[in-house]
């Protein structure tokens, strides 16, 4: 059994620094607050602004590391999942085809079911055909 035999009751330690913790700074977290940085496409908002900014406005230090990872979490955010989005393109494409008749649709996969490339022929009448293409790079092989 454990008996107080005296009681403090002005504290001592520094609550500033334990309340400024790196590790109350998740990615998510910092990544809600910083992504309407990143919604023009030609802002550069580097893991050192964030940096900055966090300690600045927050009074969070943030390592590079973790800026990077709020970075990456914020341009999720914003630009959604590259892989759900690559998913969606086999619904997109039939409903072109049902909306614009004469288009010539065609999304190439590889062997594994990955995608390679889409090519899009626009069958609008009486306007010429407008073809786009979403390849990795343009190459031989696209």
């Amino acid at each position: 059994m454990f008996k107080i035999r005296e009681f403090e009751s002005e504290h001592t330690c520094l609550l500033l620094h334990n309340s400024l913790s790196e590790r109350q700074a998740t990615k998510s977290v910092v990544g809600s607050i910083i992504v309407g940085k990143y919604v023009e496409p030609d802002v550069i908002y580097t893991p050192k602004d964030i940096q900055h900014d966090m300690l600045a406005e927050y009074g969070v230090r943030l390592t590079y590391m973790q800026a990077w990872r709020a970075k990456e979490a914020a341009l999720e955010l914003v630009r959604g999942d590259p892989i759900q989005s690559y998913a969606k393109l086999p619904s997109y494409f039939h409903i072109l085809e049902a909306t614009y008749p004469g288009s010539h649709i065609r999304l190439h996969k590889s062997e594994d079911d990955r995608f390679l490339y889409a090519f899009i022929v626009h069958g609008a009448r009486s306007i010429l055909p407008l073809a786009y293409a979403i390849v990795d790079s343009e190459n031989d092989a696209s």
